[in-house]
This record gives C-alpha cells, sequence and structure tokens, in this order.
C-alpha cells in the first residue's frame, strides 16, 4: 500500500548570486557560462528566475591581480541542497573572480545595479 506525504509543499527559496568573472571575458564566454550555470541550477531542481549582466566595472581593490571584472547577477529559485551544488560547481570555474549567494528576502524586488 502506497503512502502518501500529506505535508503541505513549501514555495522555492528564491536566491540571487553576484557573480564576477575575470574582465577579459568576451561576450560569446559569457553566453556560454551563462548556459551551462543554467544547466547546472535546473538539473538540481532549480529555476533561473532572471539573468542581468551588470558589465564590466572596476573593483573596490584588486583580485587574483585583477583591477576590473564582469559582473552578473543570477536570479533562481529552488529547495534542498541546490545552493551547496551551485556554490561547488561555481568554486570549480577558473574565471570566476568571486560569487556570492544570498537568500533573497521575501517579497523583495530586484534593485538596479549601483552606478
Amino acid at each position: 500500500m502506497e503512502t502518501q506525504d500529506k505535508r503541505p509543499q513549501r514555495p522555492p527559496t528564491q536566491y540571487e548570486t553576484l557573480l564576477i568573472t575575470e574582465p577579459s571575458f568576451e561576450k560569446e564566454q559569457i553566453d556560454q557560462f551563462l548556459e551551462k550555470y543554467s544547466t547546472t541550477i535546473q538539473k538540481h531542481g532549480g529555476k533561473i528566475v532572471k539573468t542581468t549582466e551588470w558589465g564590466k566595472r572596476k573593483l573596490a581593490y584588486e583580485i587574483d591581480k585583477h583591477n576590473e571584472g564582469y559582473y552578473i547577477l543570477v536570479e533562481f529559485e529552488g529547495i534542498g541542497d541546490l545552493v551547496k551544488k551551485c556554490e561547488t560547481y561555481l568554486n570549480l570555474q577558473p574565471s570566476i573572480i568571486r560569487h556570492m549567494t544570498i537568500k533573497k528576502p521575501a517579497n523583495s524586488k530586484s534593485q538596479p545595479p549601483p552606478s
């Protein structure tokens, strides 16, 4: 006899990841990376909500001998250990200078990139 889980399902958690890539990244390379990152998120049960490219910007301080970086904001949703899997994927990418993933507060709206 099958037993069904009667607990209500939680809605997926909203996350956003800010990525800084090497400034030498070309548009084609960025598109390829974003496609692979999107596939990684979907493979682990997540869904991309929005991707915003902020473009090349000066870094506040030098990171790995870089003074500039290409900023990308990826908003996604998912459950379980999705963030852990995404962080592992990003840590293995040599072209990613820095990244940070946060859980979005409830009812938050996307902010435009700082000038």
